[in-house]
């Protein structure tokens, strides 16, 4: 970890830390029990034997990972009541060792710039608000996730080897599928009032993200939360307060339902 920080001219000052670390786990074998048929057309043998499909595996974990941050702001005091302004640059780069979160990408690269100000414009009140964007390259998704297109042929039964299995409607998803956002937009808004012994209190926070940059991905998210809160105490040996919450949120994103019929 590296970290620095020193005034500059005319009140700024800057601030700056930076680390990266790496992510290990042990692989791990997956050896499966696999039954003998015994009877019909799969009699005496396994379904690796029928279907040429290896049922062992080796679990290689997906938080394997090289991972970098930095995070960078500059503030300046503007007075005793008008508070202090920030700008910041944050980054992260997430390079996982065995997962893939685009074909053939494995590494997620996040850049977030934001301004907040906090300030105490008369006595017993306190503000603070920061608004910000971001923006992921290949966010978090699980390639070709969603979206079979496979047709399985007519069967007699549901145990002829000739009928479409899971592992093959797996391998003919098309969709990548996340909830994780390529671009967001946040809002913050927070306030205080202190007078005598009561205590008022207010938050609000406005959050906005989509991705659309994988095959067949369209997701959305927007959060909208608020609370207030009054707080008294008058006795020294009891208080109460009053609290209220609301909250919306609304989700986008397609829904696939297989089909299966006969």
């Amino acid at each position: 970890m590296v970290t620095a920080a020193r005034p500059l001219s005319k009140g700024w000052d800057m601030r700056w830390r930076a680390r990266s670390y790496s992510l290990d786990n042990d692989a791990v074998l997956v050896e499966l029990v696999e039954p003998i048929g015994i009877a019909g057309p799969q009699a005496g043998r396994t379904y690796a034997e029928i279907y040429g499909f290896p049922s062992d595996y080796t679990r290689l974990s997906a938080l394997d990972r090289q991972v970098t941050e930095s995070k960078l702001d500059f503030g300046r005091k503007l007075g005793k009541k008008k508070g202090k302004v920030r700008f910041y640059w944050n980054y992260d780069e997430i390079d996982r060792d065995h997962y893939e979160v685009a074909p053939g990408e494995t590494a997620s690269t996040t850049n977030v710039f934001g301004a907040s100000w906090w300030a105490r414009p008369q006595k017993g009140v306190k503000t603070f608000v920061s608004l910000e964007r971001g923006s992921t390259d290949t966010a978090f998704a699980l390639v070709n996730g969603a979206f079979s297109t496979l047709t399985s042929p007519a069967v007699p039964s549901p145990f002829d080897p000739n009928g479409a299995q899971y592992f093959e409607s797996h391998n003919a998803r098309i969709e990548d599928t996340t909830a994780s956002p390529a671009s967001w937009d946040e809002l913050k808004v927070r306030a205080s009032y202190l007078v005598g012994d009561t205590s008022f209190s207010a938050s609000y926070r406005y959050w906005d993200g989509e991705n659309d940059d994988g095959d067949l991905t369209d997701w959305s998210r927007t959060v909208q939360a608020l609370t207030m809160t009054v707080w008294a105490a008058p006795a020294p040996k009891w208080q109460w307060h009053a609290a209220y919450a609301w909250n919306s949120t609304e989700l986008g994103t397609p829904a696939g339902i297989p089909l299966f019929d006969g």
